[in-house]
């Protein structure tokens, strides 16, 4: 089965005023898959491939480990590096993570090294917006928004340019890829 033929069956209960307790089926499309809803699910999720698949920092052959995890940057949403205490607060449902594109790159199968853009990933499991302070990650960073998953459709035309100190909001429940071009 396709993906634009994927179809979702509702079970909704018959009306109380019918004398039958029997579940209907009612068949419909996924947003993707009708001829109006081509910014649905599908496209996201072909946006979402793209951008793994363009960036070899989303692809490593192995992930940091040991000495290299200490290496990964990880800040709460004020945009202050996480602490001990951060870690340990049970409340916390909100973090951000910085993969810097040249940090401990992988080599491609000629030995020419992969070095990728950096990115910086906002995730909010509050049930409620978010905003979180973009920090200070390198010098003249420039993020601009590539993945919003509370808002699928694609940033209009070319995205606004964020800096340190600047403000975004992760919508409920979201996580939103931000992108610092090399």
């Amino acid at each position: 089965m396709t993906a634009t033929a994927v179809t979702v069956i509702e079970t909704r209960w018959a009306a109380p005023s019918r004398a039958t307790t029997t579940p209907t089926a009612r068949t419909t499309r996924s947003p993707g898959s009708t001829g109006h809803g081509r910014t649905g699910l599908l496209d996201f999720t072909k946006r979402l491939i793209g951008l793994r698949r363009a960036h070899p920092v989303f692809c490593r052959n192995r992930f940091l480990a040991g000495a290299e995890e200490a290496e990964l940057r990880w800040f709460t949403p004020a945009g202050a590096e996480m602490t001990a205490a951060c870690w340990s607060n049970p409340n916390a449902l909100a973090i951000a993570l910085h993969l810097d594109g040249s940090d401990d790159p992988d080599r491609a199968a000629d030995g020419t090294w992969l070095l990728d853009d950096d990115f910086l990933v906002l995730v909010n499991a509050w049930w409620e917006p978010l905003e979180f302070v973009l920090p200070t990650t390198r010098p003249e960073a420039s993020w601009r928004v590539e993945i919003d998953t509370y808002d699928p459709a694609p940033p209009a035309g070319s995205a606004v340019a964020r800096c340190a100190g600047d403000r975004v909001t992760a919508g409920p429940r979201s996580v939103v890829v931000l992108r610092n071009p090399r």
